[in-house]
């Protein structure tokens, strides 16, 4: 393991980054504080206001690991951002390692199949035997409301009464038939009335 004083790391964004350090305490303090340090990882911008205070956690052995979320504020990609290990031993404020880090975008590969037009294609094919069934089952019809109301005209037609041939009906004349002669002889009268004058 190669351990440098100001390494340059790379971490995602979009996801959580685990950095583990190591950190050795030695020496002794006659401050009652120091007996349980205070270790703290600060986020900043190389050169700008902004910084964000995350702790850390010991793990096995001398192990210390922070955990970086990937959706920050204010971090950009490819920016150069400084993080500094901070031990608070008591009333004193130690920072044994610096180091750079550099956000990147993970990469990702999305693959998805084109099923528009077939599917268009599919449902204008279903729609066209839709037709031919509906103009095939109403071959005598001459308009479209004959096609919508075809099923009625059946029922209608099956609802009617059958005549048998032996029944027959006499024939009425009909009342008009009469005026329509009398209303002609008139005329006729009035006709050779004026000739004659």
């Amino acid at each position: 393991m190669t351990i440098s004083n100001n390494p340059k790391l790379k971490a995602k964004l979009g996801k959580a980054n685990d950095l583990e350090f190591l950190l050795s305490i030695k020496g002794t303090s006659s401050d009652p504080m120091a007996v349980q340090p205070q270790i703290r990882f600060h986020l900043k911008e190389e050169s700008g206001p902004y910084g964000l205070l995350f702790p850390m956690e010991r793990m096995d052995g001398e192990k210390v690991k922070v955990t970086i979320p990937g959706d920050l504020p204010f971090v950009q990609e490819g920016k150069v951002y400084t993080g500094i290990v901070e031990v608070n031993l008591g009333n004193r404020l130690f920072t044994p390692t610096t180091v750079n880090i550099v956000f990147e975008k993970e990469m990702e590969v999305i693959a998805l199949p084109i099923l528009e037009d077939e599917e268009q294609e599919e449902q204008i094919e279903e729609k066209k035997i839709e037709l031919e069934e509906m103009f095939s089952q109403g071959q005598k019809a001459t308009n479209l409301l004959d096609v919508a109301f075809s099923e009625k005209k059946q029922r209608q037609s099956l609802q009617k009464p059958i005549r048998h041939p032996t029944a027959t009906t006499p024939n009425k004349q009909k009342p008009a038939s009469a005026k329509h002669e009398s209303q002609k002889q008139m005329l006729k009268a009035k006709f050779k009335a004026m000739l004659a004058d």
